[in-house]
């Protein structure tokens, strides 16, 4: 088909497997939709490349339901000739970024995934006695930012 480019270990993705994923990129150089597996491969075509351009591509991967460190990801590509023939490009680790995302710490990498909880959760009263006003008050502290519009039911 042509020079594709691979991200793979994207690894502990909800996606679902062998599927066709939605790419969006600025400023072209790859297919509109990249080839999805189970193993946390991603396969995209290039429609044309040069080398002194960057490329970005986005796409959108459900997180898993549980807690998971970032996995290594890794890239490796194959390129075209003129001729047809294909040459492989050394498989190499990608550089994630590994800044605080909504509070949590390495939350910008790929695949970070923290299920949200309260660290602080108590609640207490300032009388026991019948028929006088109590105040209740509640103590939380949450392990990540919970933005404005975010729902806390007590």
């Amino acid at each position: 088909p042509g020079s594709t480019v691979t991200i793979h270990e994207l690894t502990g993705s909800a996606s679902a497997s062998d599927s066709m994923l939605r790419i969006v990129h600025g400023n072209g150089g790859l297919a509109d939709t990249g080839e999805w597996d189970a193993s946390g491969n991603l396969t995209m075509t290039s429609v044309g490349m040069l080398r002194p351009q960057t490329y970005e591509a986005r796409f959108n991967m459900t997180n898993p339901a549980t807690s998971q460190p970032s996995p290594s990801v890794m890239v490796r590509a194959s390129v075209m000739s003129v001729f047809g023939d294909v040459s492989p490009v050394v498989t190499t680790t990608m550089v994630k970024k590994t800044e605080e995302l909504l509070g949590v710490h390495n939350g910008s990498s790929p695949l970070e995934v923290l299920v949200p909880t309260f660290e602080i959760k108590t609640v207490e009263q300032n009388t026991p006695f019948a028929a006088i006003i109590n105040t209740i008050t509640v103590f939380i502290k949450a392990n990540c930012d919970l933005l404005p519009g975010s729902t806390v039911t007590i």
